[in-house]
């Protein structure tokens, strides 16, 4: 787990997958902090994925 942590943490732009409509829907987001297992990712109150 550490290695994939480790792995994830030097390459800070992540996709996060999500099924809209019956339709595979991809976002980018940026990891900002690590905490052990936990991984931390910012995103504004007025995208559509916040809701």
């Amino acid at each position: 787990m550490e290695k994939g942590l480790s792995f994830l943490m030097s390459h800070k732009d992540m996709a996060f997958a999500t099924v809209e409509y019956d339709k595979p829907k991809i976002r980018i987001f940026q990891i900002v902090k690590r905490e052990k297992a936990t991984l931390y990712f910012t995103i504004t109150t007025y995208k559509e994925v916040y809701k």
